[in-house]
C-alpha cells in the first residue's frame, strides 16, 4: 500500500492507527529521502471557525512510523493536538471544574474554559475563576494540558488577559455561568466563540 495516512481518530492526541487515502502523483524516491517533489498536503481544516483545525506533519520516510513493507510515496500526519475544541464540550468540562466546589462557592462564582493557539500554531487550554485564582479543589482536577491563570476581574476577562500576555490568541471558550453583557462584549470584540452552561 501507498499514499498518505491520515489520522482519523479525533482527539487531542495524534492517533496511531491510520489508514490510507488515495493521491495520485505522489514521488517514491522523494518521500523516502525528503528531497525533491514531495506532494503538498491535502488535508484541509473542516471549516473556518476554529471548531477543527490542524498541523501537518510530514515524515521522511513511512519507516518512521512503522509502516514496513509499505511502498513509500509520501507519509503525512495530521496531529489532533492542534484542534479547538467547540464552546459546547469547553462548557462542560468547565461545569465538570466549577462542580467540585461547595454549594455556596458554585452559586457566587464563574468558572471559565478557553482553548487558545500559542505562537507556534500548538493549542493549550487556560483555566480561570471569577475569584482570582482557582480553589485547590478545582487545580486538583485539571488534566494535563489544562493550566490555571490568574488575574482580578471576572473568568472570561482572566482569560483574555492571561491570553494577550503570553501571546495567545483565544479562539473558543465555555463557562459555567452566562457572561455578563461587559465580558460578552469583550469576547465578541476578541472574535471568541462562547457557551454558558449546556
Amino acid at each position: 500500500m501507498g499514499g498518505l495516512y491520515q489520522a482519523t481518530e479525533l482527539t487531542r492526541k495524534a492517533s496511531e492507527l491510520f489508514h490510507p487515502i488515495s493521491r495520485p502523483g505522489g514521488d517514491a524516491q522523494a518521500a523516502e529521502t525528503g528531497q525533491g517533489n514531495v506532494p503538498e498536503p491535502v488535508f484541509t481544516p473542516a471549516n473556518k471557525t476554529q471548531e477543527v483545525t490542524a498541523a501537518v506533519t510530514r515524515v521522511a520516510a513511512p519507516g518512521a512510523l512503522g509502516l514496513v513493507g509499505m511502498e513509500a510515496e509520501a507519509v503525512e500526519i495530521v496531529d489532533m493536538t492542534a484542534t479547538s475544541r467547540t464552546p459546547s464540550v469547553l462548557a462542560t468540562r468547565a461545569e465538570e471544574i466549577h462542580g467540585v466546589l461547595d454549594p455556596i462557592a458554585q452559586s457566587m462564582r464563574t468558572t471559565a474554559v478557553a482553548d487558545v493557539t500559542n505562537a507556534d500554531g500548538t493549542i493549550s487550554t487556560l483555566v480561570s475563576s471569577s475569584r482570582n485564582t482557582l480553589a485547590p479543589a478545582q487545580r486538583a482536577v485539571l488534566q494535563p494540558g489544562e493550566t490555571a491563570v490568574a488575574g482580578a476581574g471576572h473568568a472570561e476577562e482572566t482569560i483574555l488577559n492571561a491570553a494577550q500576555q503570553n501571546g495567545q490568541t483565544v479562539n473558543t471558550m465555555g463557562v459555567s455561568r452566562t457572561p455578563c453583557p461587559t465580558c460578552q462584549q469583550k469576547l465578541d470584540q476578541a472574535g471568541v466563540q462562547v457557551q454558558g452552561p449546556n
